[in-house]
């Protein structure tokens, strides 16, 4: 790693043993074939390298079980990712990535998948085919639905979704009963499913999203942190009541404590009994006039408040389990 390398020799596929190379940080933009050699190859790094296409040999190493291409220039992951049936961790996140090959479904062993801030606008319907996938992070994409396959994710434990362009989430995101983060910030969303079946959730962020809570989110009994800043909502269901374990409740950015007194009202539109306080109704931010060379990364920090709170939300953070944790060794 880091030892400023532009090529590797054509020799380096001699070491038919290898298990592990690391190559990060370097200035690499091809993998000699030569290398097809090391079949026995375990993990591979070439994050922040200066890859631009996909290396063909990647395709040769049947027994890659962690594979990291993170923060190069890559536009796709191909086809010829199909073989890597024993592929456990894909990292691939910060590139330019705008294609995802129907092919990703036969690496059924993935169990954490990362394609974080890229340029993908859809999924393949074979996402739906990585049964042992426990966290899928596809946060600061251009993504504008997620395919109704994502329900079949049985063991799905974290979903990042934030900083798209989403305005729908299916309803068989009510399937993914072991699901404990979901992470929708930043997107299009009005309202979200009815589905009250992912009753392991235990972090749940809509900021900057909605106009309504439906009455099912008092089936998530175990919800601990429900983040629900800069929406536009009026009021919150009776039901929410429910939620016995919840210990965080977000309405404010410059809200002082995690949770704040509630009381019951009647609805004057709809006659329900629903939960109000001082925070309500939520007022959606001003839209802001951008100049056309103004960045899009600076937008949300000039719309932000000017000021900062501190809570301690150390019970909370040492209850939440995040999987998809992989570090290299």
């Amino acid at each position: 790693n880091d030892t400023y390398l532009e090529y590797l020799p054509g020799n380096f596929g001699r070491l038919a043993n290898l298990r592990i190379l690391e190559l990060r940080d370097n200035y690499l933009m091809i993998l000699p074939k030569s290398l097809s050699r090391s079949t026995e190859l375990l993990r591979l790094d070439i994050g922040q390298n200066e890859f631009q296409q996909f290396p063909e040999v990647i395709g040769r190493f049947l027994k890659l079980k962690e594979l990291w291409i993170d923060s190069n220039s890559f536009t796709s992951i191909p086809s010829i990712i199909r073989p890597l049936e024993n592929l456990v961790h894909l990292e691939a996140s910060n590139n330019m990535i705008e294609d995802l090959a129907p092919e990703i479904g036969y690496c059924s062993r993935l169990e954490d998948l990362t394609l974080s801030i890229n340029s993908l606008t859809q999924l393949p319907d074979t996402i739906g085919q990585l049964s042992n996938l426990a966290a899928l992070k596809l946060d600061n994409n251009r993504l504008y639905s997620i395919p109704d396959s994502i329900g079949q994710l049985k063991n799905l434990e974290e979903l990042m979704l934030m900083c798209n362009y989403i305005d729908t989430l299916p309803s068989s995101i009510g399937l993914l009963r072991k699901l404990k983060y979901l992470n929708a910030d930043e997107n299009l969303l009005r309202t979200v499913p009815p589905e009250g079946s992912c009753t392991k959730l235990s972090v749940l962020s809509l900021r900057s999203n909605l106009s309504k809570i439906p009455p099912e989110i008092g089936h998530l009994t175990s919800l601990r942190v429900l983040n629900l800043v800069r929406n536009s909502l009026s009021c919150l269901p009776q039901s929410l009541l429910n939620c016995d374990n919840l210990v965080a409740l977000w309405l404010s950015e410059n809200q002082s404590k995690p949770l704040v007194p509630m009381h019951s009202e009647v609805d004057p539109i709809t006659y329900e009994q629903v939960l109000t306080c001082f925070l309500f109704p939520q007022v959606p931010l001003t839209p802001i006039e951008i100049k056309s060379d103004e960045k899009p990364e600076n937008i949300d920090a000039q719309s932000a408040p000017r000021h900062i709170s501190f809570v301690d939300m150390k019970p909370v953070v040492k209850s939440i389990e995040k999987p998809g944790q992989l570090r290299r060794a």
